[in-house]
């Protein structure tokens, strides 16, 4: 059997958010799934850190008018390359990938809020659609924390068992290392 691809869409290829995440997860590699990594905006320093092996698309949105362009470029990728899970990170993100993964059929839809960003917007509009967007487009939530967690249940009337905790992982290697190279000076 073929292993599984899976795709995270994230806003921004830049080197901050959850960025160092990927690019871990990419160093580690593994022989049971293939790894895409796709970015809402244009190509950025993170695309060049992410291992040889995993594949890399930007959909070049600038701006949320090109977020129904995005979405059908995605999809036609995620139909391509016969992607069976895809997870998105933030809201934009979460929009563009929700709207893609149903285009291509995929059934599997995580999207994680690693933040109460949206909360902060004063657009109920925005809200609005987001709530339709947690409530009926994915399969899965996920939150790095129960304080997000509970915000995104308050924020959007989620049940509890609608958001799964799923904590953030560090690479302690890297912290050793840099840790090794501060006590050499």
């Amino acid at each position: 059997m073929a292993r599984p691809e899976i795709l995270h869409l994230i806003d921004t290829a830049s080197l901050g958010g959850v960025n160092p995440l990927l690019e871990s997860l990419s160093a580690h590699g593994s022989s049971r799934f293939g790894l895409h990594v796709a970015s809402l905006a244009a190509t950025g320093p993170m695309a060049e850190r992410l291992a040889p092996g995993t594949r890399f698309v930007a959909l070049g949105a600038r701006t949320r008018r090109d977020w129904a362009r995005a979405a059908w470029q995605l999809g036609r990728y995620l139909r391509r390359e016969r992607i069976a899970l895809v997870q998105t990170h933030l809201f934009a993100s979460s929009l563009v990938g929700v709207a893609a993964a149903r285009l291509a059929g995929i059934r599997v839809v995580v999207t994680t809020h690693h933040s109460i960003e949206l909360l902060v917007t004063p657009s109920r509009v925005w809200r609005h659609v987001e709530r339709a967007n947690l409530r009926h487009g994915a399969s899965f939530l996920s939150a790095p924390s129960e304080r997000v967690a509970t915000r995104l249940q308050e924020a959007y009337d989620l049940s509890p068992e609608r958001v799964t905790v799923v904590p953030y992982w560090f690479e302690l290697s890297r912290w050793r290392a840099a840790a090794a190279r501060r006590d050499a000076m």
